[in-house]
Parts: C-alpha cells; structure tokens; sequence
C-alpha cells in the first residue's frame, strides 16, 4: 500500500558519507546530514542470516519520500537513512506513479 502526502509524518534524515583514507590504506567514512524530509516508513519482513560467521536478525523496510531533484541526482549504495536514532541502509529506490513524483525505498537496518 502506498501512503498518502498526509500520512508522511516522519522525519527522515539522509546522510552521505564523506570518505578519505587513513594511514593504514583504508578509508574512514563520515555521514555527514545531507538533508531533511518527511516520509513514511514501515515494517516489511524480518529473517535470520548466517552468511557472515554468525547468526543475524535481518530487519527491511519500505519507505516512502516525495520527489526531490537533488534525491534523484546524487543517491547512492552508501547512502544512510536516520529515523528516531535508527540507522538504514538503502538497498534499492525506485520513481513511482510518475504523476504524483514519490520514491518508494527499499531499506536494511543496520546494526
């Protein structure tokens, strides 16, 4: 179900990292605020992973933002959402309904 302009309450932070490298040869990444909307985001599914050596809980999310011109030009993989001092990672967006110009992302928690 796709929400409403009027269900869109919440204050949604978007952060973009700022890389530079450290003197070991890796990188250090920041996230500084990039900017500030209202959207809607709700549950979808949780599940269990043990890809990485050990067991994980897997939380993902949709999410819903209105259009904006500087979303669609510079999103990215290593872009952050931050919704009530909760951190998501964006695994996939995509334009909706041409009409009415909204995003719906795909989002993971990240712990």
């Amino acid at each position: 179900m796709t929400p409403s302009i009027g269900q869109m309450r919440m204050l949604l932070q978007f952060a973009k990292p700022d890389k530079d490298s450290d003197t070991t040869g890796g990188q250090f990444e920041a996230y500084p605020e990039w900017f500030t909307c209202r959207g809607y985001i709700e549950f979808e599914r949780g599940f269990r992973d043990f890809e990485t050596g050990r067991d994980e809980s897997i939380k993902t999310f949709n999410c819903w933002i209105p259009w904006r011109s500087e979303f669609e030009v510079n999103v990215s993989k290593d872009t952050r959402v931050m919704y009530e001092s909760r951190e998501f990672a964006i695994e996939s967006w995509r334009l909706l309904k041409e009409q009415r110009r909204m995003y719906q992302l795909q989002l993971t928690e990240v712990r």
